[in-house]
């Protein structure tokens, strides 16, 4: 009973999340900074419509030329289709490898989530377009910056976070390096479904004959591998294990991307 209680929550507090916080945060479009408020009826009579592989990757290559001096485009590899796995890099000496923290972004381990590569392709187009900004009256009402990017209507006005600091990007690139890979799963992402698209040869790998198709990324990563023998239940292990289901964790765990490729 506790274990339904419990289950109820957690679904309850991931219908809220949804419900109160995406609807804003995708109510964006692919333009500049300057336009991303669109009025209510813009946004109820224009269905959005989710970057593919293909327009990220040709987003991602323009992107590069334009902003060569805090932006690079490389390929860590390729997929089971051949697709490259793009990874961003942005800092303002990017070519540079600097003593400096670093952070890894990532999104689309399960291709079907569709809002994770949305937020970073977002992110990335954001601290290019935004970098050389001048502290800038976003919102046009007479003050300058006095509503940053925080979650929190700084002003009032009924609208979260539409006037933020342009020289905090300035900061945050000019102390800090940052990588992002949006789709971590392309081939996941293109075929519509949650997994990777390699082809498995049983739950251990050892069968003659193709049995099922794809790998959780998410769970594919050797990080306490073991684990889930000690908890079965609580990790789902039947699921982890049963190269038909949405969980199948892979017949080893694997450093990186490499059950991807």
């Amino acid at each position: 009973m506790k274990k339904e209680k419990d289950l109820y929550k957690i679904i309850f507090s991931f219908s809220l999340f949804f419900l109160l916080i995406l609807p804003s945060s995708l109510a964006f479009t692919h333009t500049s900074v300057s336009t991303m408020i669109l009025p209510r009826s813009s946004l109820s009579t224009t269905p959005y419509e989710y970057y593919t592989y293909d327009t990220m990757t040709a987003l991602l290559l323009n992107l590069s030329q334009a902003y060569p001096e805090i932006m690079t485009l490389t390929s860590i590899g390729t997929t089971y289709e051949g697709r490259e796995i793009w990874m961003v890099k942005l800092s303002d000496n990017v070519t540079t490898e600097e003593d400096e923290p670093g952070v890894l972004l990532m999104g689309a381990h399960h291709g079907n989530e569709k809002p994770s590569f949305e937020v970073l392709i977002y992110f990335i187009k954001y601290i290019v377009e935004t970098y050389q900004m001048e502290n800038t009256d976003t919102d046009k009402d007479g003050t300058i910056n006095e509503d940053p990017i925080d979650g929190i209507d700084n002003d009032n006005d009924g609208v979260t976070d539409e006037d933020p600091v342009e020289e905090r990007v300035r900061d945050v690139l000019g102390n800090t390096e940052i990588y992002i890979i949006p789709m971590v799963n392309p081939d996941g992402v293109e075929y519509g479904w949650r997994k990777n698209r390699e082809p498995n040869y049983g739950a251990d790998g050892k069968s003659t004959s193709i049995t099922s198709y794809g790998v959780d990324l998410n769970r594919n990563y050797g990080y306490m591998w073991n684990i889930v023998y000690l908890f079965p239940k609580n990790y789902f292990l039947e699921y982890l294990l049963d190269d038909e289901s949405w969980n199948y964790r892979g017949e080893k765990p694997c450093k990186g991307l490499c059950r991807n490729t």
